[in-house]
C-alpha cells in the first residue's frame, strides 16, 4: 500500500467513527428512566416518529376493574352542573361535566352515566418537554364519550418504555402507585428503580390525604419473559413485570404485563387503601 492510499484508508476509518459517534443517541437520566434529548431539532413529532410500539395514531381500548378492600366491585360516574339557558324563548335545562367531583357506583345500579373504559390515543406533538403525548378519553356504560379527556406523556425509545397512567376521578388513586414501566435487557431477574416527589394535591379521602410533598420510591423486577395471558385480543405472550412503591404513606404494587406488539395490556393494581384496580386491553387500532 502506497502512501496515498494509506492516508485515503485512515482518512474513511476517521470519517466513519466520526459518523457513528455523531448519530450515537443522547439520554438523560430522569431519577431512574432514560429520555432521549434531541437538541438537533425542533420536529413537531421528535419524541415520536421513532416509536416501535406506541406510533402516532394508534388507538388503545381498556375496560376496568375496581374492588374495595371488602372485595365489593364498583365503578364511577362524574356528577354534573346544571344550569338553564334561554333558547328561542324557552327556558333549556341544560348540564355540564363538574371537572373533580364523581361518585362511586355499585356493578348492580350503573347508570348510563358510570364510567366503564377508556380509550388511549398516541398524538403528535411534544408532552412535557421531551415525551411523546397519549390522549385519554372515558366511555360510559352507554358506549358514549364524556365531554372531558385528559392530555399526558410517555417514554419510549432503545432503553425504556414509560407510561403516565390514566389519572382522573378514580384513577387518580393510581398517582401512589407504581407506573407501567420497562426497561431492557427483557430478561427474567433484570430489576431497575426509579423515584418521584408528589404533592398532597393527588390525595382524596376515598383512599388517602397528607400534607405537603412525600417521595415513592419504585423497584421493578423482570419475573418472567413468556407469560402467555388471554385477552379479548387472544393470547398474548407477555414480559411479567412486579413492582411496587414506598413511602411515608405507604406501599403500593403494581404487577403489568407488557406485550411486544400492543405494549402494556394488563395492570393489576393494589393501591395505598388495600383496594384493587385491575386494567385490561379490550382493542386495539394500531399500525
Amino acid at each position: 500500500m502506497n502512501m496515498e492510499r494509506y492516508y485515503l484508508f485512515i482518512l474513511l476509518i476517521w470519517v466513519s467513527s466520526f459518523t457513528l459517534f455523531a448519530q450515537q443517541t443522547e439520554y438523560e437520566n430522569w431519577n431512574g428512566v432514560y429520555m432521549k434529548i434531541r437538541p438537533d431539532t425542533t420536529t413537531l413529532n421528535r419524541y415520536t416518529e421513532d416509536n416501535e410500539i406506541y406510533q402516532i395514531g394508534n388507538i388503545y381500548y381498556f375496560n376496568y376493574q375496581y374492588f374495595t378492600k371488602e372485595g365489593n366491585e364498583l365503578y364511577y360516574q362524574n356528577l354534573y352542573d346544571t344550569y338553564i339557558t334561554i333558547q328561542d324563548g324557552k327556558k333549556v335545562e341544560e348540564r355540564s361535566i363538574s371537572p373533580w367531583d364523581w361518585e362511586f357506583v355499585s356493578k348492580e345500579n350503573l347508570s348510563d352515566d358510570a364510567v366503564v373504559a377508556f380509550q388511549m390515543t398516541v398524538l403528535p406533538n411534544v408532552c412535557n418537554g421531551a415525551q411523546s403525548c397519549m390522549e385519554f378519553r372515558y366511555i360510559t356504560n352507554t358506549g358514549a364519550f364524556i365531554p372531558r379527556w385528559a392530555t399526558t406523556g410517555l417514554v419510549e425509545n432503545e432503553k425504556n418504555i414509560w407510561l403516565h397512567p390514566i389519572r382522573e376521578s378514580l384513577f387518580r388513586i393510581l398517582e401512589l402507585n407504581p407506573f407501567p414501566f420497562i426497561q431492557k435487557p427483557y430478561e427474567k431477574g433484570n430489576r431497575w428503580y426509579w423515584s418521584l416527589e408528589i404533592g398532597d394535591q393527588w390525595g382524596d379521602y376515598r383512599w388517602k390525604e397528607w400534607n405537603g410533598i412525600i417521595e415513592n420510591q419504585y423497584v421493578y423486577e423482570m419475573v418472567d419473559t413468556n407469560s402467555m395471558i388471554h385477552t379479548s385480543l387472544g393470547d398474548l405472550v407477555c414480559c411479567k413485570i412486579d413492582s411496587y412503591a414506598e413511602s411515608e404513606l405507604g406501599k403500593t404494587y403494581l404487577t403489568a404485563y407488557f406485550n411486544e406488539i400492543y405494549g402494556f395490556v394488563r395492570l393489576e393494581y393494589i393501591n395505598i387503601d388495600g383496594s384493587t384496580l385491575n386494567i385490561e386491553i379490550e382493542k386495539a387500532e394500531i399500525k
